[in-house]
């Protein structure tokens, strides 16, 4: 009959990790860091292309909402092939999460890049190749006008 310990340093560093595991999460999206050069927030144009602003003509171009919804059983899998990684001592709590967010981060980005519809109205495509106060942007693709949004997905690992 085999005997099972509850205490020592093994015990120990899994109560840990059990504890980090519960009181850490993995944040994913844009941050009050991340600013356009006139000050405004790359969330706020971020929550205006993804919901869309039927008042000022911009139609939803789903990114976030789209990717979790594609990736949510992945996710499920991933973390709980982590969760596992740190309970047998593979990787710890932040090694996990951060991995996970950067992942997550990957995918997001990726669906912007993807998504081509609905097309640009053509008063915002003769904007972008008339404009002066920014370099002239040729392309007819929604979302990565100067690139700012694109760069600025990021994920950070934090108290819950």
């Amino acid at each position: 009959m085999a005997t099972v310990k509850r205490s020592g340093p093994g015990i120990a560093a899994l109560k840990t990790e059990i504890a980090n595991l519960e009181r850490k999460r993995a944040e994913v999206g844009f941050f009050d860091t991340s600013r356009y050069p006139d000050g405004t927030p790359v969330a706020y144009i971020a929550t205006i292309q993804e919901f869309g602003s039927p008042q000022n003509g911009i139609p939803p171009r789903s990114f976030m909402r789209s990717t979790i919804q594609e990736q949510r059983e992945a996710w499920q899998q991933t973390l709980a092939q982590g969760a596992k990684r740190v309970l047998s001592g593979r990787m710890t709590t932040l090694q996990m999460l951060e991995s996970f967010g950067l992942s997550v981060v990957g995918q997001i980005k990726e669906k912007i890049v993807e998504i081509t519809q609905p097309a640009l109205s053509a008063s915002t495509i003769y904007n972008r190749l008339n404009r002066k106060d920014k370099p002239k942007n040729t392309s007819t693709k929604p979302l990565v006008d100067t690139g700012i949004m694109l760069s600025s997905v990021d994920s950070k690992v934090s108290d819950k």
